[in-house]
Parts: C-alpha cells; structure tokens; sequence
C-alpha cells in the first residue's frame, strides 16, 4: 500500500488560531475505584473469614465477619449459581461493592467481611442494600 508523502510522518498540520472554550471545564476528584487495599483476594483470605466469622443476616443479603489487623474495611462477595444467570449475579456485585464503597466510612476500620445474597424475589438496588448494611450494622458499630 503507498502512503504519501505528506501523511507519511502521522502528524497533523498546526492551525495558526488557538481553539478557545467559552466554558470552563472543572474536574472532580471522586474516585470510583474499588482498590485492592479494600478487597478480599485470595481463597484463603475468603475461607479465614468464613471459618472464623459470626454471621449476620439482613433482608436481601447475608454476611459473615471477621475483625483483623487491617487498616481499612475489607470486602469480598460471593454469588453461587443458584442466585441465577451470570449478568444477575454480576448486578449483585456491582451493587454490593457500590452500596460499600459508600457505606465504608461508617464501618470499623478493622473488619473483613463476606457478603453472599439471600434468595430473594424482586429487585436488587443500592437503596436496599444500603438499607439492609445500615440495619446489620446499627448496634455492631
């Protein structure tokens, strides 16, 4: 294929008038990362809590803890098959670790915790969840 001359080195031609904005563009500083530091990894990290946690029940989900020596709350979330199709299950997680994200700053900073959903009819959203961590949580912190 022959490429000419002019487009050969990929740059673009530089106009002479500057592109002005009338608006200003602000940037936020929101993080919507859900960083290693806040999950449970491994299988291990996952069978410690379940061997050694208590268990706590809500409306829609169920979760077993664990306090450690960790410096921040620490999740993981497990969904069987059971629960039903792969994108229900995912809708599960992203919920969940959503509803976390912003409950986090009210739990201890010690805690690692399971969550598993309960079989349950109807629709799954951040408000329940969110709900039903502040009902577990009310007399735990």
């Amino acid at each position: 294929m022959w490429i000419p001359q002019k487009n050969e080195d990929g740059t673009r031609p530089q106009s002479s008038e500057q592109k002005t904005t009338s608006r200003t563009q602000e940037t936020l500083s929101v993080s919507f990362k859900f960083p290693k530091s806040a999950r449970l990894l491994s299988r291990a990290q996952f069978q410690k809590v379940s061997r050694q946690g208590s268990r706590l029940h809500g409306k829609v989900l169920s979760m077993q803890y664990i306090r450690s020596l960790a410096t921040r709350p620490k999740l993981g979330v497990t969904v069987s098959k059971k629960f039903g199709k792969a994108h229900e299950r995912n809708r599960f997680k992203r919920v969940i670790r959503e509803a976390f994200r912003e409950f986090s700053p009210l739990l201890p900073s010690n805690i690692e915790m399971v969550v598993f959903p309960k079989l349950t009819e109807g629709k799954l959203t951040k408000q329940v969840v969110l709900e039903d961590f502040t009902r577990i949580f009310k007399d735990f912190c």
